[in-house]
C-alpha cells in the first residue's frame, strides 16, 4: 500500500524533484568553479589565508538560500495538486487513517529533500577536500548544515501553509514559519552554530507535526 502511495507522490513531484536536483548540481559545480578560480588567480596561499584568517566561506551565498528554495519547490508540487478541487479529502478518507496518510506524505517529502541534501553535501565535502585540509572542510560542513536543515524545515512549513484551509491562517502560518526559518540562516562565524545545532534539529523534528493540524482542519471542513 505505502509503496503504491510513494509511487503516486513520485509521479506527481518528479519534475520538481528533477529540477531541484539540477539546481543543486549547478550550485555544486559553481562552488567548485569559484574555488578553482580563486586558486588560479590568487594562489593557494592567499586562498588559504582568506579562509583561515578572514573566515571567508568556501561556499557562495546562493548555497545558503538554495536548500530552502528546494524545500518550498518540492512541497508546492506535492501539496498544491492535492488541494486543487479538494482532492486531499479523498486521500484522507483512504482506509489507512488520517495521521498515517499525512505522515506518509511528509515522510516522502522529507526523504526526497533529505536525499538531495545528503548527496549535495557528499559532493561538496569530496570536492573541497581536493583544495583544503580536513579541518577546513569540516568547518565548511558545520557552517552549511543549518542551511540544509532549513531546506527540510522550509518543506514542512510550506506543507503546513498549503494544507491550511483558511487564508488568514495561511498568512499567519507563513509568517511564523518565516520567522523560525530565520534561526537557520543567521550569519555567524565558523563554529558558532555547533552548540545551537541540536536545537535546530529538535525544531525540525517538531516542524514535522505542524501540517497534521492543518490537514485535520481541512478534513473537518473549517471555513
Amino acid at each position: 500500500m505505502f509503496g503504491a502511495f510513494f509511487y503516486k507522490e513520485w509521479i506527481k513531484t518528479r519534475r520538481s524533484v528533477l529540477l531541484a536536483a539540477a539546481l543543486m548540481t549547478a550550485a555544486v559545480v559553481y562552488s567548485f568553479l569559484n574555488v578553482g578560480q580563486e586558486f588560479r588567480v590568487f594562489g593557494a596561499v592567499a586562498a588559504w589565508n582568506n579562509v583561515i584568517t578572514k573566515d571567508t566561506s568556501l561556499l557562495p551565498t546562493i548555497m545558503q538560500w538554495l536548500p530552502a528554495v528546494v524545500g518550498v519547490l518540492v512541497a508546492v508540487s506535492q501539496f498544491v495538486p492535492e488541494m486543487t478541487d479538494k482532492r486531499l479529502k479523498l486521500t484522507l478518507h483512504l482506509p489507512l487513517g488520517e495521521n498515517r496518510i499525512v505522515c506518509a506524505l511528509l515522510t516522502y517529502g522529507v526523504a526526497v529533500t533529505g536525499a538531495l541534501f545528503v548527496v549535495t553535501n557528499i559532493a561538496l565535502v569530496a570536492g573541497m577536500s581536493v583544495y583544503y585540509p580536513g579541518a577546513i572542510v569540516a568547518g565548511m560542513f558545520l557552517r552549511s548544515l543549518p542551511w540544509f536543515l532549513c531546506g527540510v524545515f522550509a518543506y514542512l512549513v510550506t506543507a503546513w501553509v498549503v494544507l491550511e484551509p483558511l487564508w488568514r491562517q495561511k498568512i499567519l502560518n507563513g509568517l511564523a514559519g518565516a520567522c523560525l526559518c530565520y534561526f537557520f540562516l543567521i550569519g555567524a562565524p565558523s563554529g558558532a552554530y555547533v552548540r545551537f545545532l541540536p536545537w535546530l534539529i529538535v525544531l525540525t523534528i517538531v516542524g514535522f507535526s505542524f501540517p497534521f493540524y492543518s490537514a485535520a482542519r481541512f478534513k473537518q471542513g473549517v471555513q
